[in-house]
């Protein structure tokens, strides 16, 4: 205790801090807590940053842990609204007339390294079809390049309009995309923008009909499938 005494005694002046020491210097539980402090003090003083650095640690580990559960929401969300969107597209090939329907998806790509310029790529993500269209492979549109694709580019599809060809019409409008559907034999094409709630475009709706039987594609009914389609969609996370 002494060697607590003789620091509060070098404290001095009129300060506030002098006052309280003045005041309650000789009180024996006041002598105990300058003790505790000048002794815990330096100590804590070396441990900061090894608490700082454990607590850190914890908190990343909270963040991840959050993180993951998230991930885990997320994910299982995702699974039942395709199953739901599945269903949809199942259901609607009869209504709207068409073999073969698939949804293509954009997504995130690299940039050029000169202008920032992302490019803008897309996925495959479902396909049906009332026959054994197999061959065809959803791996055809796996991370494709949109710039490829003159009707995906196109203003008409993008403001919402639902694009409607003829086999030869379709190959003039864009004739890379009819070679990579060429081994379907179809007849006729329709294609429309999915949009999400802020009516920006997030996927393409394609219908397709791949048998002579089937020219007429029912275009209310697509509409129809896509309004669903978007619904489930939109109510993901909500």
């Amino acid at each position: 205790m002494d060697m607590t005494k003789s620091a509060i005694e070098k404290v001095g002046g009129d300060s506030a801090i002098a006052s309280i020491i003045n005041k309650f210097g000789d009180k024996l539980w006041f002598q105990i807590i300058i003790a505790f402090w000048l002794t815990i003090g330096p100590i804590l003083f070396v441990l900061n940053p090894f608490i700082n650095s454990y607590l850190n640690q914890n908190a990343q580990k909270q963040d991840e842990a959050v993180r993951m559960e998230g991930h885990k929401d997320a994910f299982e969300n995702s699974k039942q609204a395709y199953a739901l969107v599945k269903k949809e597209m199942n259901e609607s090939l009869d209504k709207i007339g068409c073999d073969y329907m698939f949804l293509i998806e954009f997504h995130n790509g690299n940039e050029n390294v000169m202008t920032g310029i992302q490019f803008c790529r897309f996925d495959m993500t479902l396909q049906v079809s009332s026959k054994d269209l197999s061959y065809i492979g959803i791996d055809k549109f796996r991370d494709d390049i949109v710039a490829r694709y003159d009707i995906l580019l196109s203003d008409e599809l993008n403001k919402g309009k639902l694009l409607y060809f003829t086999t030869e019409e379709f190959e003039n409008s864009d004739r890379y995309l009819a070679q990579q559907l060429k081994a379907i034999d179809a007849v006729s094409y329709a294609i429309l923008n999915l949009n999400d709630k802020s009516n920006k475009v997030f996927g393409t709706l394609m219908c397709v009909s791949s048998t002579p039987d089937k020219k007429i594609m029912n275009k209310s009914e697509i509409y129809s499938c896509a309004r669903e389609i978007e619904t489930i969609f939109n109510n993901v996370n909500k």
